[in-house]
């Protein structure tokens, strides 16, 4: 049945050249969010709030109530489903926008710590709220327009435009600060950030979408994320990923701190190796990591992923002030962590679609959405209370003297393999096994690489391909597929 265009922009269906326009669209939608999101956010926030003279607590709440806010989309959920993506996306990035400015502002108000950080939480807050009105249609949007055979090599190249533009915006910054930047500078990078937005709204226009459900206002807000909830496979899926970003992201804002202030490495640095450092791995195996997902699935790269971010973690425990050696190693450890990360968030991604019931995408993509917010909201805001109530204690193990901040790495590291541990409760459809990449690796790993980035086949038929190829390869070979 050919497409029928029921209002601007909305399709019963879409076209192949509609579903390939979008994507390219999505692509340049995803790159201009970044420059909003790379610096109104992240490490641009956490530098202006040091700069403030913000401590562990509070740097632990911003970056709380930025993940945290992600739990609005519970209440908005069905609204998607009824009204459609593009009617709730826009406007909420045009309020996010406006209610961004005080931001801007912060540096001209009286040098009273109790007022700038009142207005600065407040900014945070409100913003991050409205930009959940966002995203909630954003992720159901893009399952419109992304075809299931072609997931993995879109989440692989539209990350990589996000990264790409994320790298570039974050050597711009680190160019404008001085080892101690001034308030004025953290100015023009909101602004910019604020002002990336106008070129943004006109681009989400253009990105076509499938007919709203408003037969949907017949079952409560709450129904649609029970749904999810009640998937007992999906539910352990959001318990694992929730429990991840818990992990990862505790420490984050307050290895900003950590760096500059224990460590004495000034701000250019800082910004270039926690933010720019993983970019650059991500840009670099970001599209391998789509193509190997389409090839082999999801569980062997969820393995690979957390333990290898779990590993990476434990430089923190070695590295000392003054430590050329430890600062290299600490560098090399922040660009490892970022190719790791963004081949957990491809086959978080490429997981997650694939399971998307018609009529109710929303509501698990919600639910997702919310076990990130809170595991990675409450991860920054925990460990603040915890930095702040054990600032006094070091431990001396095998010679090696760590102190709170190093004790608390120590024990993400352990909660990322707990959280590993709830990778069998997920169910998977055409995964090649962990034990069987891991053998074909070490085995012929020349042969297996051809195979996996190289012979076609993506997709279902991919997926069937995936188990397929090694057999046939065994046979070739004369040896039995089990003797990996």
């Amino acid at each position: 049945m050919p497409a029928t265009e029921l209002a601007p922009g909305v399709f019963s269906e879409l076209t192949p050249e509609q579903r390939e326009r979008g994507m390219r669209t999505l692509v340049y939608a995803t790159g201009l969010g970044a420059v909003f999101l790379f610096s109104v956010y992240h490490t641009p926030l956490t530098m202006f709030a040091v700069q403030l003279g913000a401590g562990a607590v509070l740097l632990g709440l911003l970056a709380g109530i930025v993940r945290g806010s992600m739990i609005v989309q519970v209440l908005l959920a069905r609204e998607v489903e009824v009204h459609g993506k593009k009617r709730l996306l826009i406007p909420a990035w045009v309020v996010t926008a406006v209610c961004a400015v005080p931001l801007v502002l912060i540096p001209w108000l009286p040098a009273d710590p109790g007022l700038r950080f009142g207005v600065l939480i407040a900014t945070v807050a409100v913003i991050s709220i409205t930009r959940q009105l966002g995203w909630v249609s954003w992720m159901p949007l893009m399952s419109d327009v992304v075809p299931e055979e072609k997931r993995g090599r879109f989440f692989g190249r539209m990350r990589t435009a996000w990264q790409a533009t994320a790298l570039i915006l974050t050597v711009a910054i680190a160019a404008l600060f001085s080892e101690r930047p001034a308030l004025w500078q953290f100015q023009i990078v909101f602004a910019v950030g604020i002002l990336s937005v106008a070129i943004r709204v006109p681009v989400l226009r253009r990105i076509p979408e499938l007919a709203p459900h408003p037969s949907a206002t017949e079952r409560s807000r709450l129904d649609f994320v029970g749904d999810a909830l009640r998937d007992r496979s999906f539910a352990a899926f959001l318990l694992m990923t929730g429990s991840f970003h818990f992990m990862s992201q505790a420490m984050r804002p307050h290895s900003v701190a950590y760096m500059n202030n224990v460590l004495g490495y000034g701000a250019n640095y800082v910004i270039i190796a926690r933010q720019g450092v993983g970019f650059a791995g991500a840009i670099l195996t970001l599209i391998l990591w789509g193509r190997l997902a389409d090839r082999i699935g999801t569980r062997v790269i969820f393995v690979v992923t957390m333990v290898g971010t779990a590993l990476t973690t434990l430089v923190w425990l070695f590295v000392v002030p003054g430590s050329v050696a430890a600062q290299v190693a600490l560098t090399v450890c922040l660009f490892l962590r970022g190719l790791l990360l963004a081949g957990f968030g491809i086959a978080s991604s490429r997981y997650l679609y694939g399971v998307l019931p018609e009529g109710n995408k929303s509501g698990y993509l919600t639910a997702h959405t919310v076990a990130m917010g809170v595991g990675s909201g409450l991860g920054p805001f925990l460990a603040g209370i915890a930095l702040r109530g054990t600032g006094r204690i070091g431990l001396t193990l095998a010679g090696l003297r760590l102190d709170n901040y190093q004790l608390m790495f120590a024990a993400t590291v352990l909660g990322i393999f707990l959280a590993l541990a709830l990778l069998p409760r997920l169910k998977t459809e055409d995964d090649a096994s962990v034990r069987r990449v891991f053998g074909l690796l070490f085995y012929r790993p020349f042969r297996t690489a051809l195979d996996l980035f190289l012979a076609p086949g993506n997709g279902r038929g991919g997926a069937r391909e995936r188990h397929r190829t090694p057999d046939e390869h065994d046979r070739k070979d004369g040896t039995d597929g089990d003797a990996d």
